[in-house]
Formats: C-alpha cells, structure tokens, sequence
C-alpha cells in the first residue's frame, strides 16, 4: 500500500479524520454525561471545528453541495430506521409507558437520544463519503487507522507493564483512575478497548479487500488476540 501525504496536515479532511479516530478513545474525556447529558472529549470539541467550517464553506463560500446516489440509498436506509424509532416512542407515549404524568409522556432524554442518532449518522457515516472520495484519500484513512491501532496496542501493552511493577499507569480517563492490570490502553474501561480492537481488526481485513497491497502482519494479529483476552 503505497501513501503520498500531499495536503497540509492543517486541512479539513486531515482535522475530519482526527476527530474520527478520537472519538471512540475515551481516556480524552474531558467531562462526563453526567454534567451535559453527553461525553464531552476532544473530538467533539474539533467536531464543532469541522461543522463550522463546513458550514462557512457552504453557506458563505457558497461551495456546491452534491449528493450521490450512495449517499441517497444510506440515507433512504437511516431514515426507514429513525421513523420506525420514533413510531415506537409515540407509542410508548400513548400506553404511558414513560409514566402517566404530563411531564413524564416525553422525556426530553428521549428526544435528545434521537437527536444525537441523527447526528452520529450524518457525522461518521455521510460526511466520510464527502471528505474521503478519492482513492489517495481513503489510502490515506487506512494508513492512519493502522498506525493508530499499533500505537494503540504498544501503550496498552506499556501500561500493563507500568501497572506490574507499581509505576504510574495510563488511567481511565485524563485525570480519572487507574483501570489496574487489564488491557485497555487509551480506549478507557477494557470493555471498550475491546470494541476498539475488534473494530481495528476487522478494518485492516477489509482494507485488505479493497487494497491487496495492504500487509496484515502476524505479530499484529497475535498481538490483537492477546490484548483482547487481557481486557477480560
């Protein structure tokens, strides 16, 4: 797999794919959702960036937004999903399912769920198609993926050795406690390091699938298999 880094490492696409890699790596959590309903981390806060940005792009700049067929049958998907999900709230509504009370038909936690469903699905699954259409740019996510993964796996590996011999460890999240001497890296709780594994995995086989010159190596895949039983 041949990468040419050709754009400024300050460009939009570059700062979309940063947030995408950091938002499933929780030690970044700067505030739980216990104090706005929502994880507050570093990638939401350069997601704001990038809709910003895109934003003045569009509506200032007046940049022409097109919509691909690919785009349309994700959507026409989504949107059979969400109807259906919302159809079960009304109902949930009207057999009081949320309580008998006015103030409780609705609870504005349920609304915001949908929102942020809408907003996941336009965010991580539409802007990549926009941001990563050319076959550079989607080289380009595979390499960073794979080079965050082993990143990923030498600072959980150098964590459990930290922890054995009673030196400071990486801790849950920026200023939160330590896990102890289960795998999980930079993904927070080892539950999650495990979905983070799971998921890098399974991304480097598929882009083996769309790219036959990606190396999949042993020792990674070993590797992989080892962090995941330590997470148990």
């Amino acid at each position: 797999m041949k990468y040419h880094r050709q754009k400024s490492i300050f460009s939009l696409e570059n700062l979309f794919l940063t947030t995408l890699i950091l938002e499933p790596l929780l030690f970044f959590v700067l505030a739980d959702r216990n104090t706005f309903g929502f994880n507050i981390n570093i990638s939401r806060i350069l997601q704001v960036v990038v809709i910003i940005s895109l934003a003045i792009k569009f509506l200032i700049f007046r940049s022409q937004i097109v919509v691909s067929n690919q785009v349309l049958k994700l959507a026409s998907g989504y949107i059979l999903y969400t109807s259906y999900m919302i159809g079960l709230t009304v109902i949930g509504v009207f057999t009081a399912i949320y309580g008998k009370s006015p103030y409780n038909l609705l609870p504005p936690r349920v609304i915001v769920e949908v929102i942020i469903s809408i907003y996941y699905f336009v965010y991580f699954s539409i802007l990549p198609m926009y941001f990563f259409r050319s076959h550079a740019s989607r080289l380009k996510v595979m390499w960073v993926i794979k080079s965050t993964f082993i990143i990923f796996l030498f600072l959980g590996f150098l964590d459990l050795f930290l922890f054995r011999f009673g030196l400071p460890s990486i801790p849950r999240h920026i200023g939160d406690v330590e896990v102890g001497f289960r795998f999980h890296s930079i993904a927070g709780e080892p539950r999650d390091a495990a979905i983070f594994l799971i998921f890098c995995l399974s991304s480097m086989y598929l882009f083996k699938i769309y790219d036959a010159s990606f190396k999949i190596s042993n020792t990674l895949v070993l590797s992989s298999i080892t962090a995941l039983i330590l997470t148990v």
